[in-house]
């Protein structure tokens, strides 16, 4: 079909609401599991390693999918990324854990 693209179908392994408050801000960590993330209300800013970040709000979507490999310890001040609630409202979101990593 023109102008549209549908991919092939993929499972979720749990589906989950987040609500955080106003201000929160969490500690180093990697997403594990791919987890699609919907934006309902709120502004949440993701923050990487490198500084940079980028700002998701209602109506956006991403997925998170940063691992590390298999045998490789987390190391709080080396991996991940970072997420913060940015403005006066509740940042209230969909989380759907994935099965698998996705390619975009």
């Amino acid at each position: 079909m023109v102008g549209m693209l549908l991919t092939e179908r993929i499972d979720a392994q749990n589906f989950r609401l987040r609500e955080s408050s106003p201000g929160y801000c969490s500690a180093w960590h990697v997403a594990g599991d791919p987890t699609l993330i919907a934006i309902q209300q709120g502004v949440l800013r993701i923050i990487l390693r490198d500084g940079s970040h980028r700002d998701f709000q209602s109506g956006d979507i991403l997925i998170a999918q940063d691992h590390l490999p298999e045998g490789v310890l987390f190391d709080p001040g080396q991996h991940g990324h970072k997420a913060e609630v940015l403005g006066k409202k509740t940042l209230k979101a969909v989380h759907i854990k994935l099965s698998e990593r996705v390619i975009l």
